[in-house]
């Protein structure tokens, strides 16, 4: 990897413990409901129809290695009154009240975020702990 991007995933790592609960909330517009692994198109068609919402870009906390690795996945959420929430369903979630996920904000422009989320590369990457 690029310094750059190097210093931008070792900083995401440090924003660990920053993470906010992410509550999944089901949410539809007329027939349309969003759509399982389209977070990013979800998310910007539900915010452009309902005023007082916004697009947060960011990272959900997808999974750990048991040790110090965890697994980051590019993820967009809605803002509302300064709370964040996932209207994305999870992919083969069960019924049921689903388990709030953590997210960590993109503390950058759109422009960087589009770079890395956009790269399959780096839309799932594992972080670790800076050498």
């Amino acid at each position: 990897m690029a310094p750059e991007t190097d210093r931008y995933f070792a900083g995401l790592y440090r924003s660990l413990k920053e993470a906010k609960s992410v509550p999944v909330v089901s949410v539809a517009i007329e027939d349309w409901k969003p759509i399982p692994k389209f977070c990013h198109e979800n998310v910007d068609r539900y915010t452009k129809h309902q005023p007082g919402r916004s697009a947060v870009r960011g990272w959900l906390i997808d999974g750990t290695d048991g040790c110090e690795g965890y697994l980051l996945v590019a993820h967009s959420v809605v803002k509302e009154d300064d709370k964040l929430y996932d209207i994305t369903p999870q992919n083969g979630a069960q019924p049921g009240p689903l388990k709030p996920r953590r997210f960590i904000q993109h503390p950058g422009t759109k422009e960087t975020y589009d770079a890395w989320a956009r790269e399959p590369q780096y839309s799932s990457h594992w972080v670790y702990p800076p050498l």
